[in-house]
């Protein structure tokens, strides 16, 4: 798992740790709680698959199908996941922090995708067009004849 994945995690994990026990025990739904189980109990992929359909109500499903995808070494799904959070979240210090990490996790996505993207294109297997030829970098691939 990527650093800075791991260290967004630990502050996330510290963020839910802060919160007091009598909201975090609030009515949840049926599938957090299922979801929380399968977290709590290692089965990452069983939590995901709980909680990815995603038409509960409850913003916390889809803050533990982040935490979730993020132990999965998913940051585009958690990042999605953490999307539909900030739109149904009730907690403005939780929300906020939520962003700021969703930031992080969105870079590091978008970062994996642009280099799947550079290796596809090396390898021949997409075509690249004029427009993205343009903008390369330039990179000295021969002999100069300086005379």
């Amino acid at each position: 798992m990527n650093l800075t994945i791991s260290r967004c995690f630990a502050l996330f994990l510290a963020v839910l740790v802060a919160v007091p026990p009598s909201v975090a025990m609030a009515a949840f739904s049926k599938a957090y709680e299922d979801g929380l189980e399968r977290y709590e109990d290692g089965d990452y992929r069983g939590a995901v698959s709980v909680l990815q359909p995603g038409t509960g109500k409850d913003p916390n499903e889809a803050l533990l199908l982040g935490l979730a995808q993020l132990r999965l070494d998913d940051p585009a799904g958690a990042a999605e996941a953490w999307s539909r959070f900030l739109k149904g979240s009730r907690d403005p210090a939780l929300a906020r922090d939520v962003a700021r990490l969703r930031t992080i996790v969105v870079r590091e996505a978008n970062r994996r995708a642009a280099t799947a993207a550079v290796a596809s294109e090396k390898q021949g297997r997409t075509r690249v067009s004029a427009d993205v030829l343009a903008v390369l970098p330039f990179q000295n691939v021969g002999q100069a004849d300086y005379q």
